[in-house]
């Protein structure tokens, strides 16, 4: 399932906050995602009108109770939870118990 959120309120319910100047344009890991854009003929452009550059990221897992069983706060704009953990953690969760503590 994927939210549409344009108010930013399920963003703002989640946590999941505004980018500093190291989240969003000083971490190496931000340089080399877009160098692997620039490879590829992308290149960085401002976010369309009513978007939010800053806005940071989040990628959960949610189960059928409604309960967050897999958090993953990004640390910056350029992060990605990698497949391996999701996987991982859709395939071992104990569905019947809830999650205590954030895995990303």
């Amino acid at each position: 399932m994927c939210l549409s959120d344009p108010e930013r309120v399920a963003y703002h319910a989640y946590g999941l906050g505004q980018a500093n100047i190291y989240q969003a344009f000083l971490s190496p890991q931000v340089w080399s995602g877009n160098a692997k854009a620039r490879e590829h003929g992308y290149k960085p452009e401002l976010p369309p009108e009513g978007q939010d550059a800053l806005q940071m990221s989040g990628t959960f897992i949610i189960g059928t109770d409604g309960r967050i069983r897999l958090p993953f706060y990004y640390r910056n704009i350029a992060d990605h939870p990698p497949a391996s953990l999701l996987l991982k953690g859709v395939l071992s969760t104990d569905w019947s118990k809830p999650l205590n503590a954030p895995l990303g």
